[in-house]
């Protein structure tokens, strides 16, 4: 059975982007429970995604941002247990509620809510 010491040395790149990961995860919540108006336990909101008026963005618990995610809302209610998908737009007033995923590309600027 390999030690970790020996996994580490045999593959350093792969323990390198798992600290990454882990630092960005350990340190964007605190940032992300100022900026936005709420964000839940457990939500991750990709680097690369983009959030604009952040006063007026609500997020949930168990909330998955994928990158390349534009939301440019007036206001914004998520509830618990999305996942957002990558290249997806949203524009204007929208709601959606607990147990909802987006497929990738999907856009939106009606200002619905979604159940």
């Amino acid at each position: 059975m390999e030690t970790k010491v020996t996994k580490i040395i045999n593959n350093p790149f792969e323990y390198f982007f798992r600290m990454m990961y882990l630092c960005y995860r350990l340190f964007h919540a605190p940032i992300y429970k100022i900026l936005l108006k709420n964000f839940g336990e457990k939500s991750f909101i990709h680097p690369l995604a983009s959030i604009r008026n952040h006063k007026y963005v609500s997020i949930g618990n168990n909330v998955i941002i994928n990158r390349n995610v534009n939301i440019w809302v007036s206001k914004l209610i998520l509830g618990n247990n999305i996942q957002i998908n990558p290249n997806t737009c949203i524009y204007g007033n929208i709601i959606i509620r607990n147990d909802v995923m987006i497929a990738p590309s999907f856009y939106d600027s009606r200002g619905k809510s979604w159940n």
